[in-house]
């Protein structure tokens, strides 16, 4: 993509939220970008015209419950949360998947407790188009977006002033607002951090180990059991020239033997995007389980 095909779908994205007339359901997911995703909406549209959600993974921090009763207070609206009691590992030990080939890579538990429960809350509500936190330098995933979905999404992120990571955490405490704290732990998103993302790299999931100890000690245990049923591990060990799973208590037990990282946390997560291998735009509107 050019610099001027840059400017210009920033420029339309822009257009599009400042003229957008309809319902707007907010995917709300815990973090600082959604949160004033969430605020620019009620600014813009007005709360009749708004309706945050937020689906639960129920393997979320504890303090993204806290970040989201303090915008419900400050924003003035109740957030409608979506549960079905299951969180990520339930998911992974019924469907027999962690990550799903056909679809890039992507977390079956995103699919079945964020994707699907978010497009029937849009289907089932009437709106008219969804906005999500994606920032404007993140131009592959909103254009991943605008090519999978045939329904209206909105990127308020794109509209000026279009800020930057840092200046988003900057933002939600201008409103108010405390960040969610695992930010303060260098983490890149607010999504199941109670277990750890299993999209998440061999050295986030190291840093866990002391980050994090009950989570781990957890998603290790059901790893455990899963590796037994399937042979899949979350994490890959790439040493010496092959690829072999690398199960979470083996890690563990190396970190705890001074075994170190490069603590580059980064991550494939895509918890909110859709997967249209799995599911078409039209499905995603239209009838689901």
């Amino acid at each position: 993509m050019t610099s001027d095909e840059w400017t210009k779908l920033l420029r339309d994205e822009s257009d599009r939220c400042l003229q957008f007339k309809g319902r707007v359901g907010v995917n709300v997911s815990g973090g600082d970008g959604s949160a004033v995703t969430w605020a620019r909406c009620l600014e813009w549209y007005g709360p009749d015209r708004v309706l945050p959600v937020f689906a639960d993974t129920n393997s979320e921090h504890p303090d993204l419950y806290r970040f989201l009763d303090d915008c419900e207070k400050k924003f003035g609206q109740t957030l409608t949360r979506l549960n079905d009691g299951r969180n990520i590992w339930d998911v992974f030990d019924k469907s027999g998947m962690i990550k799903i080939a056909k679809a890039g890579g992507a977390c079956k538990a995103s699919i079945e407790l964020k994707q699907k429960p978010l497009a029937k809350f849009a289907k089932e509500h009437e709106v008219d188009a969804i906005a999500v936190g994606i920032e404007f330098m993140e131009l592959e995933r909103i254009m991943r977006f605008k090519k999978k979905m045939n329904s209206e999404v909105l990127f308020p992120l794109t509209v000026r002033p279009r800020l930057s990571e840092c200046e988003i955490h900057d933002e939600v405490r201008s409103l108010g607002l405390t960040p969610p704290s695992v930010y303060s732990e260098g983490q890149p998103h607010n999504n199941c951090r109670a277990y750890g993302c299993i999209l998440a790299g061999v050295s986030q999931w190291a840093a866990d180990v002391t980050l994090n100890p009950e989570g781990f000690d957890y998603s290790a245990e059901r790893e455990e059991v899963f590796n037994e049923k399937t042979g899949f591990a979350v994490c890959r060990d790439r040493t010496g020239g092959t690829t072999k799973p690398y199960p979470l208590k083996q890690l563990k037990e190396d970190v705890l033997n001074g075994k170190t990282f490069n603590h580059e946390w980064k991550s494939q997560c895509a918890c909110m995007e859709p997967q249209p291998t799995l599911f078409s735009a039209d499905e995603c509107f239209g009838d689901l389980e």
